[in-house]
């Protein structure tokens, strides 16, 4: 059975893709033809006539850079209270008439006012340029530790560095399917005449030309990698591969053997600088395709451009690339001097320092060829911690790692729309599938994605195979949902007869099996037998994985409201707090975990008195 996989709304997709949010002010409404130019530019630009409406929904804003344009009789009153707002980055003002006296006290008092105009079309303009720099210089560098090798414990800059290096093999292996593109297609209406221009144009040969000429294209396409928007790569997912392969042949025909100096302006959050301070001699990759620059003193310009507020640092990335390296893949534009480098290049963090002389920041970053060695050797100890030898399956896990959970059940929809019935990793989709139902309650379908992931699984592999325990697992969890707990229990310990032939040693997989088993016997108030499993899960835990994992958490919460129901309080306490601390270190101050532990906290000192 297969469920429908257009389960995002068009809004939804809009908003999530654009990095970008453009808001107009004015006390009268804006006319139809300027939010006609205004949604070109920004397919979510919201137009407002109230004004307090329009600063809650700035002062909201926390992961979008914004624009304002806002009418002169309205200016200094916004102003005076979003101005300092760190993701504000450049602000227009209209009106019909302005001595030049009050324009200039206007942008000399607030510094991230651009222009004030009184003509329309010079607005949308300069509206326009400044969205292309911003949106060119929209670039995130994800952090890899090359001495880490076994990893139970992927870190969320890790798991995004691993996405976009496995992301060129993982759309070689999900063939098309014309139906999904038209779902697709029916919730991103905005985009489907432009896209299907470019495709009516389009071979394989063009891709370079193309994603270098094509405004819309490059854009959708950079904010379709960078936002990790499964359908929308989905969409692209030709166009990736292929405009991937010819860089490849590109560099296979490049002649120049000297030394290659590129460079690139952006400008970062300090705390961002911060995090890449602490990790010179890391290896680090972009979220796309990098353009850089032969012209230094252009990308010194774009560093230093006056578009973004004072939170952020200007930074001179330079490039130093021995080109005979056949493993690095780019091909130079020389109509604009530009070098594209390929999704999955790698670079080393050489040094950073401030340059004084031209005021900003500069990272020197080098290629590095042994780091693909490094990779396998990293992916091998995954697959051997997560007894999970398909990137398909592990792709779609990098993403709950990335705390997107939508885009994994999306990526997992798709899998099971694309793929044959008697694909090797069928049953591992159905039981993901599965997961996402029964985090939403959805048990009695849960139940049945499990049963079916868990009946192929019999058909195909050995009796004791690994993957039979994980369904028996996931089946067992759901009747304990349901409250039939001699069910429950009889699949969990068929589960671990099963873990203790695989896993005769310590295993982080045995371990939840066992905290399974003592979660059950808590609902059943059998507490002392409880406490013995939720005690050995722990110390297996900690034999296999690091100090501060966030599975343990998990058990110590678990352990804790045990120790509470047989009336050691003192110990839950201990319990609860090590929970937190370890919570503390692995999760924002707003995520569920954290909150949760808190709340048991503050249980125990409520209802006893502590």
């Amino acid at each position: 059975m297969s469920r429908d996989s257009s389960n995002i709304s068009s809004n939804e997709v809009n908003e999530n893709n654009e990095n970008i949010k453009l808001i107009w002010l004015d006390t009268s409404h804006c006319s139809p033809h300027i939010q006609s130019q205004l949604n070109e530019l920004n397919s979510t630009t919201q137009f407002h006539t109230d004004l307090n409406r329009c600063i809650t929904l700035i002062k909201s804003i926390t992961d979008k850079q914004i624009i304002l344009i806002v009418s002169t009789t309205l200016a200094q009153t916004i102003l005076s209270q979003i101005h300092s707002h760190p993701l504000l980055v450049s602000v227009f003002i209209f009106c019909s008439n302005i001595n030049e006296e009050n324009q200039m006290e206007l942008m000399n008092e607030y510094k991230k006012v651009i222009q004030i105009y009184s003509d329309y079309d010079l607005l949308i303009k300069s509206i326009q340029q400044i969205i292309d720099i911003i949106e060119k210089r929209v670039l995130s560098f994800y952090l890899f530790n090359q001495n880490k090798y076994y990893t139970n414990d992927l870190s969320k800059t890790s798991a995004s560095f691993l996405w976009y290096q496995f992301l060129i093999d993982i759309l070689k292996q999900i063939p098309a399917n014309e139906q999904i593109i038209n779902k697709i297609y029916e919730i991103n209406k905005f985009y489907k005449n432009e896209i299907n221009q470019f495709k009516n144009d389009y071979t394989k040969e063009k891709s370079i030309k193309l994603f270098n000429e094509k405004y819309f294209i490059r854009k959708l396409l950079n904010q379709a990698l960078r936002t990790k928007n499964i359908q929308l790569i989905y969409l692209f997912q030709y166009f990736i591969i292929d405009l991937y392969h010819q860089i490849q042949l590109n560099k296979k025909k490049y002649q120049n053997k000297k030394i290659l100096k590129l460079y690139y302006g952006q400008k970062i959050l300090k705390i961002q600088l911060d995090e890449l301070n602490k990790h010179i001699g890391y290896y680090i990759s972009p979220n796309g395709f990098l353009s850089t620059s032969f012209n230094k003193n252009n990308s010194i310009a774009l560093a230093k451009s006056k578009i973004l507020s004072d939170e952020y640092q200007s930074i001179l990335f330079q490039f130093e690339i021995n080109p005979t390296f056949q493993e690095i893949t780019f091909v130079e534009i020389s109509e604009t001097q530009e070098l594209i480098f390929n999704i999955d290049t790698i670079f080393k963090i050489n040094s950073i320092e401030f340059d004084i002389s031209l005021e900003l920041w500069k990272i020197d970053l080098i290629y590095n060829n042994p780091i693909r060695n490094k990779l396998q050797t990293y992916f091998q100890s995954i697959k051997k911690f997560r007894n999970e030898n398909s990137f398909l399956i592990f792709f779609g896990h990098l993403f709950t790692e990335l705390n997107q959970s939508k885009q994994s059940e999306i990526y997992f929809d798709i899998l099971l729309d694309c793929l044959s019935s008697d694909h090797e990793d069928i049953a591992s989709i159905h039981n993901q599938i599965g997961n996402f139902m029964a985090d939403k309650g959805q048990l009695k379908l849960a139940l049945e994605k499990y049963q079916h992931a868990y009946e192929i699984r019999r058909k195909k592999l050995p009796n004791n195979h690994p993957h039979i325990a994980i369904s028996l697992n996931n089946i067992g969890l759901i009747y304990k949902d349901e409250g039939n707990f001699d069910k429950a229990l009889d699949y969990c310990q068929k589960a671990l007869i099963i873990d203790e032939i695989n896993y005769p040693k310590d295993h982080v997989l045995k371990a939840m099996t066992i905290e399974n088993i003592g979660g059950i016997y808590k609902e059943k108030y059998l507490f002392s037998k409880a406490k013995t499993y939720f005690l050995r899960a722990l110390n297996m835990s900690k034999s296999v994985l690091p100090p501060n994992h966030h599975f343990l958490t998990d058990i110590l919460n678990s352990l804790g409201k045990v120790y509470c129901d047989q009336g050691y309080y003192d110990r839950a306490l201990t319990c609860y707090q090590k929970a937190f601390a370890i919570s503390e270190i692995n999760y924002t101050n707003d995520h569920l975990q954290n909150a949760q532990t808190i709340e048991n906290i503050g249980l125990l000192y409520k209802t006893n008195g502590m």
